[in-house]
C-alpha cells in the first residue's frame, strides 16, 4: 500500500513539475492563434525626440529582433532611409521607433514594417488590421525596384507582399 501511495505521489510530483516548468511563449497571442498588429501610433516631436516616434503594439510576443525590420523613408518607399532607433519592449509586445533628427515639417514620411516580421512562435505576425488603421500593403513593385529577396527574409511575407506603409506628415 505504501509502494502505491508513494507511486501516487511520485506521478502527481511529476505532473506538477511538468506543469510549472513549462514554457507558454510559442503561444504568440496567448490563444494559439498568429500574433497580431493591434496599435500604429506616429506622435509629435518633443523636446526628448525631436523627430517623434512610431510605435507598433501587438497583440502577443515578437520574435526577438523584429525591430530590425521597420524603416521610416522620405517621401514613399523609393525615397531616402531616415536614420531612426527602433526597440523592443522587454515583453517583445511593442516596437518603438524614434528619428535620430528632427523630421522636416510639413513633409511627406512613410514607416515600413517588414511583411515577414515573425511572433514568438516563428509564425508570421498577422499585419492585415494595420489596413484598418491607414496602413497599405506594399508589393514588390512599390519599392524602386527592389524586391523582397534584396531586402531579406524579414521584409517579405507568403503573399509576396514586402511590407505594410503608413504615411505621415511631419508636424
Amino acid at each position: 500500500m505504501s509502494r502505491s501511495i508513494a507511486r501516487s505521489a511520485l506521478v502527481v510530483l511529476a505532473a506538477m513539475l511538468a506543469i510549472a516548468c513549462s514554457d507558454d511563449s510559442n503561444n504568440d497571442s496567448g490563444t494559439g492563434a498568429a500574433t497580431t498588429l493591434d496599435a500604429v501610433t506616429i506622435a509629435a516631436p518633443t523636446t526628448a525626440h525631436p523627430g517623434g516616434t512610431m510605435t507598433l503594439g501587438f497583440n502577443g510576443t515578437m520574435m526577438a529582433g523584429m525591430e530590425q525590420y521597420v524603416d521610416l523613408h522620405q517621401g514613399d518607399t523609393t525615397g531616402a532611409l531616415v536614420p531612426m532607433t527602433c526597440t523592443m519592449s522587454t515583453d517583445r509586445t511593442m516596437i518603438s521607433c524614434a528619428p535620430n533628427a528632427a523630421l522636416t515639417p510639413g513633409a511627406q514620411y512613410t514607416l515600413h514594417m517588414g511583411a515577414g516580421m515573425l511572433g514568438s512562435s516563428g509564425t508570421p505576425i498577422d499585419m492585415s488590421p494595420g489596413t484598418g488603421m491607414g496602413g497599405t500593403w506594399m508589393s514588390s513593385g512599390m519599392s524602386g525596384g527592389h524586391n523582397g529577396s534584396m531586402m531579406g527574409s524579414g521584409w517579405t511575407d507568403t503573399d509576396g507582399h514586402t511590407g505594410m506603409l503608413f504615411t505621415f506628415t511631419a508636424s
